[in-house]
């Protein structure tokens, strides 16, 4: 097996023309990409807080203390989104309540299927995450003078989630997860908004997701009026 191969005969020469990086030229090596993993990461929680007030709103609970206790009651982000899931199944689709929780079976309907794919695109979106969170990195040594280091994932001992992020061009990857979150983010807070209130907004259009190496969107087309909203509820700490 070639990582068999590599553990047994690791490489421990430099070849010639390079040098070991300095400490101050690797953390100057190291900055931009770690601004990048740094903006993801906000991105993505905002992403998962978002989908915490939705789960609140799916719920229909007023006090929103007791949907977010039990939203927080997991340490896990992706059993949160599975709970998502469970509640629309029930407020939308469901015949255990004794009505569905929007007036119409054509909104009922739609709101679990869009409930359904914001899901199924954050688990997708949450493995790209974990990779970018859980690869170990490395400055390759100095090449001759006419080319530069690069920071690299460290596959050489055969991490799987270093070896999914091998060859690629890493910004563009972590601009492009960025991009996927915060659209998800924008939709899931319509969605809660068009849930808690039915009658006050227009129900938003599933988002066109950034394609490969497209930088996230400065600003999200907006309509030309924003219906005035009622009140929001009172958050858990007031209610």
């Amino acid at each position: 097996m070639r990582l068999l191969s590599l553990i047994e005969n690791p490489p421990t020469k430099l070849r010639k023309g390079q040098k070991i990086l300095t400490a101050l030229q690797i953390e100057r090596k190291y900055r931009p990409l770690v601004v990048d993993i740094g903006l993801l990461v906000v991105s993505w929680s905002r992403l998962q807080e978002t989908l915490a007030r939705l789960f609140w709103f799916v719920t229909g609970i007023e006090n929103g203390a007791i949907p977010l206790a039990i939203w927080h009651s997991t340490k896990s982000d992706r059993a949160q989104r599975e709970m998502l899931r469970e509640a629309a199944e029930v407020a939308f689709v469901s015949t255990l309540l004794k009505r569905a929780k929007l007036p119409t079976a054509a909104s009922n309907k739609r709101a679990n299927e869009d409930i359904v794919w914001l899901v199924n695109k954050a688990n997708s979106l949450a493995d790209k995450r974990n990779d970018v969170m859980h690869t170990p990195y490395l400055v390759a040594l100095i090449e001759p003078k006419n080319q530069d280091n690069q920071l690299i994932p460290e596959a050489t001992y055969g991490n799987p989630r270093a070896l999914k992020l091998k060859g690629k061009d890493l910004r563009k990857e972590f601009i492009w997860y960025r991009g996927h979150a915060d659209e998800l983010c924008r939709f899931a807070y319509d969605l809660g908004t068009c849930i808690r209130w039915p009658d006050s907004v227009p129900w938003p259009d599933r988002p066109e997701l950034p394609h490969h190496g497209q930088p996230p969107s400065p600003k999200t087309k907006r309509r030309k009026t924003t219906p005035k909203l009622p009140p929001h509820p009172p958050q858990p700490s007031e209610a």
